[in-house]
């Protein structure tokens, strides 16, 4: 029995996977151990390398050029992934800069990197809204079904796949804003209703009380606005699939 295509199969199938994982912040840092991260990526590339047409090759320099692609391929879509999960970031992000709070930073426990308080307070209500909602039996489908794709390719100067890049990168933008944009516009009207009553009373020292003010005034619009943030992260975890499905399909297009 010849294993040499199924073995083939299995370590292609790894390299992408594994370079996926390790991209997408649910497996960032030390959260989830490598040998978790391994033994995930082996289960999968076990279960999908009889779909795996592996192409002729006849020597190491060929084969090494499809593993690189593969590794190319699954960080690209970590890639993609992780862009999605930065929307609540940079909503949290532009209200912290807006409340005053861009200063005081904590430890975000999936990155290992220091955010502000309202991003990683965002971050964490997208990934519990995300993982009840089956996000991650989504990525693990997809990553699956991106298998179909196995041709090597130069996708990086596909035009196609440059502008589903940058679609996918103008929705990131969109969306953190659209989040933030209520309770930015709140704060507006409240910084220019202090300024006026600075101007009628300037005996109230509008200037020292102003970010206690700004600080509670905010806390308030973010809690009566929860619901709302968290039917925005359900749409966005299910427009996950269809940017990332976008971006694997660009990615082999002749175009």
């Amino acid at each position: 029995m010849d294993i040499t295509a199924p073995l083939m199969a299995i370590i292609l199938a790894f390299t992408r996977i594994a370079s996926f994982l390790y991209f997408i912040p649910l497996f960032q840092g030390r959260s989830v151990p490598t040998t978790a991260k391994i033994g995930i990526s082996l289960s999968i590339a076990i279960y999908v390398q009889d779909q795996i047409k592996v192409p002729d090759v006849t020597t190491l320099g060929e084969y090494i050029v499809l593993i690189i692609m593969q590794i190319a391929i699954g960080l690209t879509l970590g890639y993609v992934v992780h862009m999605i999960f930065a929307i609540p970031q940079i909503a949290g992000s532009l209200l912290d800069m807006d409340m005053g709070f861009s200063s005081s930073q904590i430890m975000d426990p999936g990155s290992g990197q220091r955010i502000s308080i309202l991003a990683n307070f965002y971050s964490v209500l997208f990934m519990l809204v995300f993982i009840m909602t089956g996000g991650i039996e989504n990525l693990v489908y997809s990553i699956v079904l991106s298998f179909h794709f196995t041709e090597v390719v130069m996708f990086a100067g596909n035009i196609n796949f440059l502008d589903t890049l940058l679609l996918t990168f103008q929705y990131m933008m969109v969306s953190a804003v659209q989040i933030a944009l209520p309770i930015i516009c709140a704060m507006f009207i409240l910084n220019f209703m202090m300024l006026i009553l600075g101007k009628i009373a300037p005996q109230l020292n509008i200037l020292l009380n102003m970010f206690p003010i700004k600080i509670a005034v905010g806390l308030l619009f973010v809690y009566f606005t929860v619901n709302v943030a968290g039917e925005f992260f359900t749409t966005i975890t299910e427009n996950l699939n269809e940017q990332f499905m976008d971006v694997l399909e660009s990615m082999f297009s002749k175009k």
